[in-house]
């Protein structure tokens, strides 16, 4: 079961190529002696089965004219994670009021991959944009904080944006609750292969504001996407202030549903998936 996969995943500014080719070759040879191939995304496995093929591509020698990437196709299939229901977090619509500032949640890991550099250009682009927004940062931290992360806590802003540091929420119950508080989930990441801190946020009453790249399309309809330009973080971040706007002036839209990712619609999925891999694992009966 690929969760992520190493081609798709955005290199860290201090890695070098030979760190990146290690993994990379890990998951190919993983997908080559798997029965089946199991993928939280559409967007997961093309893009590890695109990425096998060009590494091999570069390879000198020992890789098989044709062959590989279609068996790796053939014995793939997509299964995403399923949602487990928070019965006690209620979704809600709520009105937007001018005087109000409009709440967004960011719960991501602080690092680069998560979109840091994207988040810092998206608050001062607020803040140019006179846009009156409550930013509260969740997710997990490390010793070492990203540049981008310092300087975005150290902003006083000009009183249009307030960033809230929660400090890292450990209870499950306490980190539900603030999800539930807040309006609108927030990404900028540069990386997401199901997204579930998203599809958590949006069961807990988050309208979710996301790029339209990575997982995304797959799960949540356009009104939910704003343009991707990962490489220009300002411009990208004049289009989310640009929906933001037009949210506030319009209203924000309806929470979507996700209850096509609830376990129990994918049970049958998941049951169907293990009796198919079981099947063709186990020895036949001899024929006398």
């Amino acid at each position: 079961y690929f969760h992520e996969n190493q081609f798709a995943y955005p290199p860290s500014p201090q890695g070098s190529r030979q760190q990146q080719i290690e993994p990379q070759m890990v998951n190919l040879y993983a997908a080559l002696a798997a029965d089946q191939l199991w993928f939280n995304s559409r967007y997961n496995l093309d893009t590890l089965i695109a990425g096998c093929e060009a590494l091999c591509r570069k390879l000198p020698d020992q890789v098989p004219e044709n062959g590989w990437f279609e068996c790796l196709r053939q014995k793939s299939r997509v299964l995403p994670v399923p949602l487990r229901a928070l019965d006690s977090v209620a979704g809600r619509e709520e009105e937007v009021a001018p005087e109000q500032p409009l709440r967004l949640v960011w719960n991501h890991r602080w690092e680069y991959d998560k979109g840091v550099a994207q988040l810092e250009a998206l608050v001062t682009a607020l803040e140019r944009g006179r846009q009156l927004v409550e930013l509260t940062l969740l997710g997990q931290r490390f010793r070492t904080l990203p540049e981008e992360m310092k300087r975005l806590l150290a902003k006083s802003g000009n009183g249009y944006v307030r960033v809230v540091d929660t400090g890292y929420v450990a209870d499950r119950a306490e980190y539900l609750a603030e999800l539930g508080r807040q309006q609108v989930v927030l990404s900028t990441t540069l990386h997401d292969f199901q997204g579930l801190a998203v599809m958590e946020a949006v069961q807990a009453g988050c309208v979710p504001l996301l790029p339209d790249r990575l997982c995304y399309p797959e799960f949540f309809a356009d009104a939910y996407l704003y343009p991707s330009r990962p490489g220009l973080p300002a411009d990208e971040a004049m289009a989310v202030v640009a929906r933001l706007s037009s949210w506030r002036r319009d209203g924000l839209p309806p929470c979507p549903s996700l209850a096509s990712l609830a376990w129990d619609r994918l049970a049958t999925d998941y049951q169907r998936a293990i009796d198919d891999a079981v099947s063709n694992i186990l020895p036949r009966e001899p024929v006398s």
